[in-house]
């Protein structure tokens, strides 16, 4: 199990990455930033809560706090 959320954390961050370089629209990079401590947590071994709970708070926190100031400042 451990195996399949590292592939899944990495797949995700690819994903995230290329969709946000297909559209330059801060959309998917959030994800993708989002991503890379989970995939961490899953090479370690900690627990799937863990890993979705980290995606979730920093992808969020991301999401609320920096992306009104890269909309204005890009745009």
């Amino acid at each position: 199990m451990i195996e399949i959320l590292v592939w899944f954390w990495l797949g995700l961050f690819l994903l995230a990455v290329i969709f946000e370089a297909a559209t330059v629209d801060f959309v998917a990079i959030w994800f993708a930033v989002g991503s890379v401590p989970a995939f961490i947590l899953a090479i370690v071994g900690a627990p799937v809560w863990l890993q979705i709970a980290t995606f979730l708070i920093i992808t969020i926190v991301l999401i609320a706090f920096t992306r009104p100031y890269m909309m204005k400042y890009f745009k």
